[in-house]
Formats: structure tokens, C-alpha cells, sequence
């Protein structure tokens, strides 16, 4: 029997990392976390039992656990969803690691987690909070079918290019599609094809996540420094922080970060921020 019990307020914190933000130290949670492999592989040490994720598998690690990324791959890049609940599941095909589980579950629930963790990104609520729970729950209660694993390929050398450019430039026309193309040796329709498939969304998402997700480490939460600190992060003006903002997030910077305040949700400690 599966059970994920969710009450108010809004359970889930949604957030998209990569090997370049997994800075914490050993922390615990409160409430369930899932991590999301979709690419490359990352060493945990869950209450002094060390094991390894790779890509296409989850692991949920209990309320209270401490736990700790040892290392990441360079190309790793995951979904980290926390649910606040009571999670009781018999779970198919599941291993442990220490008082965690990992599992391997069928692609098409993969990539259905992924896209609704994406429109869940900092910011759950009204029937996307649904989605991503009902998806939650299909990824713990169905185990994989023959043909239904799969185990992603390597990540290729040019999507591995693309990413480390939309980690470091801040120049928008070294970071425009065809430019990151030319960079990384393919065709512009190769490479968006290439890095949906390996990193769950766009080139371009992934630069307005990079980029919103640094201002986040660095801002302190005051009107004082807030231009500059857009600017930091590799904005070019504030008008383009605010829209990439608004889209990425779902509301303007202060709303999002007081809806965040409010409901006791630190993103900074989450991004590995040297608070």
C-alpha cells in the first residue's frame, strides 16, 4: 500500500541543481526529500552509509536523516522535490541506502516526474502541486516493466560544453542557442534535442535557472543591493532580471521570496548558499 499524505499549507519545495551547486554540508530536513538523477552520478552519505545514484534513478531520504553529497560527477544535474507528509509505500525494486531508498522507475513516470517538478520549480501550488504528487506517488507504487528501464547514455561532450557555458558567461549573445552551438561543435537543432534529452529541459531554461538560482545565493533579502546583485548574477539589466524572474519563479522577486519567508522555505540554505 502507498500512501503520501498532503495537507496545507503547500508540501513541496521545488528546486534544480547541478554538480556546481551541490555545496552543502551534512543536513537534515524535516520533512521526505526526492532527488532526481537525470544525469551523471552523485555519492550520498546518508547517516554514515555511503552509496552512489546515477542517472534515472530517485532516492527519498526520510524526515531527520543527516545526509551529505560526498561527490558529484560533472555532469550531474537533478530535481530535488521535499514533501511534507507521511510516506508509507511498499516499494517495488527498491534498494537501501542506510535509512534511504533508491529506485529505478519506468521511464515515461521519469520523465513525467521531471516535467512536473519543472513547473513546480520554488514555487508549488493548485494543480501542479497535484501533478507532482500524483507523480510521486506512480513512481513509488509501479514497478518497472520489461523494456521500461532504461539507463540514460553518457552525457554527450557538447551538452557537457553547453552547461559549463551557461554556468560561467553572462553575456546573453555568447549564450544565445545558435552560439552555444557553434561552441559546443553541433548544429543548434542537435544540441536542443541532445540537452532536453539529458538535462530534462532547454538550454535556455537551464541559463535562466543558473542564473536566478546564483542571485538567490547571493542577495541578503534587501531593496539595498538588489540591482547589483541581478547584475552579479548575469543579468544585463533589471527589467530582464525581473521578467526572467517572474517566469522562472511565477511571481516578482519580492513576492517570491516573502511567499518563501512565509512559509518557513530558506532557498538559500537549499542552493548551498555561504550564508
Amino acid at each position: 500500500m502507498n500512501s503520501l499524505r498532503i495537507g496545507p499549507p503547500p508540501p513541496v519545495a521545488v528546486w534544480f541543481s547541478s554538480a556546481s551547486s551541490t555545496r552543502m554540508p551534512v543536513h537534515e530536513h524535516s520533512v521526505w526529500e526526492l532527488n532526481q538523477l537525470h544525469c551523471g552520478t552523485i555519492e550520498y552519505d546518508v547517516g554514515g552509509v555511503r552509496g552512489a545514484v546515477s542517472a534515472g534513478e530517485c532516492i527519498f531520504i526520510p524526515p531527520h536523516t543527516p545526509h551529505l553529497l560526498t561527490h558529484a560527477s560533472p555532469d550531474a544535474a537533478l530535481w530535488v522535490l521535499e514533501l511534507s507528509g507521511s510516506l508509507e509505500a511498499h516499494r517495488p525494486g527498491a534498494r537501501a541506502l542506510g535509512a534511504a531508498f533508491v529506485t529505478r522507475p519506468p521511464w515515461d513516470r521519469f520523465r513525467a516526474l521531471g516535467r512536473a517538478a519543472r513547473k513546480l520549480w520554488l514555487r508549488p501550488r493548485g494543480a501542479a502541486l497535484t501533478q507532482a504528487t500524483d507523480e510521486v506517488l506512480a513512481v513509488l507504487a509501479e514497478a518497472p516493466g520489461p523494456g521500461e528501464v532504461r539507463v540514460p547514455a553518457p552525457v554527450h561532450e557538447a551538452v557537457l560544453r553547453a552547461r559549463r557555458l551557461c554556468e560561467t558567461v553572462n553575456d546573453d549573445r555568447e549564450l544565445a542557442i545558435d552560439e552555444l552551438a557553434r561552441r559546443a561543435g553541433i548544429s543548434p537543432s542537435r544540441l536542443a534535442h541532445l540537452f532536453q534529452d539529458h538535462v530534462g529541459i532547454t538550454p535556455l531554461q537551464y541559463r535562466n535557472y543558473c542564473r536566478v538560482q546564483e542571485f538567490i545565493r547571493r542577495w541578503d533579502g534587501t531593496d539595498r543591493n538588489l540591482l547589483q546583485v541581478a547584475l552579479d548574477a548575469g543579468f544585463g539589466s533589471y527589467p530582464k532580471f525581473h521578467r526572467v524572474f517572474s517566469q522562472v519563479c511565477g511571481a516578482p522577486p519580492r513576492e517570491h521570496m516573502n511567499w518563501l519567508t512565509e512559509r518557513h522555505i530558506d532557498p538559500r540554505a537549499r542552493l548551498g548558499a555561504d550564508a
